[in-house]
């Protein structure tokens, strides 16, 4: 038995049959919130404080922060020069709530979310960044990857470049941190590889 389904007074099958009466009748399961009022497509999007607020990304290159449970529009700013690719959160080191989005135009912004002040502008790829990921247990360090065919490790304490990657014969696409208390990165390419780096010494 689902003690979760018991705790919460629900028959744990109910779930499944209801998903299986809604692909009979070809009824669709509604949002509990709708968001709207984008120019253009929402391309990226992430939780922050806590689950409190929402933060949304579109192709014009503008972020907006929600309230995650009201709806209500907190701010927007135009944080791009074209579609924004990728937006992450964590907090951060000093326990401040961070995000970072980045670009078509090369760049990766990492500002604090509740008082929208900007950090950093992180400029050094030549081309789209295709993703942007802080480390764990407390964001000290992102990393980012691009179709300029290398990844990079900034520290988000003073906004410079820790690691070059490169080796890549092709776009980089993606990038992830190793969980443990170590400093791996993996990244993948167009080149048709993976590869494993030490994210602090390349």
């Amino acid at each position: 038995m689902d003690w979760r389904a018991e705790m919460d007074g629900v028959d744990p099958g109910s779930e499944a049959e209801d998903e299986q009466d809604a692909t009979k009748t070809g009824k669709t399961r509604k949002p509990s919130m709708q968001l709207e009022l984008f120019p253009e497509a929402v391309r990226g999007l992430a939780f922050a404080c806590g689950g409190e607020l929402l933060i949304t990304g579109d192709a014009s290159g503008q972020v907006r922060v929600w309230s995650a449970k009201n709806g209500i529009l907190y701010y927007t700013q135009q944080k791009h020069d074209g579609a924004i690719t990728s937006i992450v959160t964590d907090c951060g080191a000093d326990e401040r709530d961070l995000a970072a989005s980045c670009g078509a135009d090369s760049r990766c912004h990492v500002w604090e979310v509740r008082t929208n002040l900007s950090l950093f502008v992180l400029s050094a790829h030549t081309a789209t960044v295709w993703k942007c990921v802080f480390s764990p247990r407390g964001g000290v360090y992102l990393a980012t990857c691009s179709a300029d065919h290398t990844a990079r490790v900034w520290d988000t304490r003073t906004g410079r470049t820790v690691t070059h990657l490169r080796g890549h014969e092709g776009g980089v696409v993606g990038v992830a941190w190793s969980p443990d208390i170590g400093h791996s990165v993996a990244t993948c390419s167009w080149d048709r590889t993976a590869r494993l780096w030490n994210g602090l010494s390349g």
